[in-house]
């Protein structure tokens, strides 16, 4: 059995590696299907080292969830992070969807299978959690974007307002993608990127318009 972390170091690393297998079998298996059995094997460690640190596996389903949140929070922070023009930024945040969703369409399958049957908290835990997801979308998009615009790259629009519809025009192809409307192939990711783009890139101003 492999033994407890000791310090706060060794019980940081364990602890992350446990949340990531978790969160990989909740993503394939679905939540129900997975045990702390199961969880306790994919991670090498015994049942009871497991429960030492999770008391349950809706604390563990939580932990993971937000663990993996982060991750995402930083990943979108090191893409806005880059010394690049603000529409390659946006044009790289557009191309990170079909990723994405190629990385954690299962847990979001999941996800959705999952609300209005678990407990009041989890619930809870799981709609704050894509909230601050979404906030910190909303937020980067709107930097770029603010920023492209005081470059007179994009064209003068309320930043808060077009990240808002971004993300709302990005959410219905997720939405398409995950319930099998439609398929999100490379290809039409970038005939999407390509319309939000023209339609952001700033415009001369008509000849009559002083």
């Amino acid at each position: 059995m492999a033994k407890i972390a000791v310090t706060d170091a060794e019980k940081d690393v364990k602890t992350s590696r446990i949340k990531q297998i978790a969160l990989s079998l909740f993503a394939e298996r679905g939540y129900h299907q997975t045990t702390m059995s199961d969880i306790a094997t994919a991670a090498g460690v015994g049942r009871g080292t497991l429960y030492w640190y999770f008391p349950s596996k809706e604390k563990l389903f939580i932990a993971a969830l937000w663990h993996e949140i982060d991750q995402m929070i930083a990943g979108s922070k090191a893409l806005a992070a880059q010394d690049i023009s603000p529409l390659d930024k946006l044009s790289l945040v557009m191309e990170e969807l079909p990723r994405s969703l190629a990385k954690h369409g299962n847990l979001i399958r999941s996800l959705c299978q999952m609300w209005g049957e678990e407990s009041e908290e989890m619930q809870q835990q799981i709609q704050i959690a894509w909230e601050r997801l979404n906030r910190q979308d909303h937020s980067l998009l709107a930097d770029i974007i603010r920023e492209g615009v005081a470059q007179n790259i994009f064209r003068p629009v309320d930043p808060d307002k077009a990240a808002a519809t971004l993300i709302a025009f990005t959410d219905g192809l997720c939405y398409h993608w995950l319930f099998g409307f439609s398929q999100l192939e490379s290809g039409g990711v970038e005939v999407a990127r390509d319309i939000i783009l023209q339609g952001l890139l700033y415009r001369d101003k008509p000849a009559d318009d002083k």
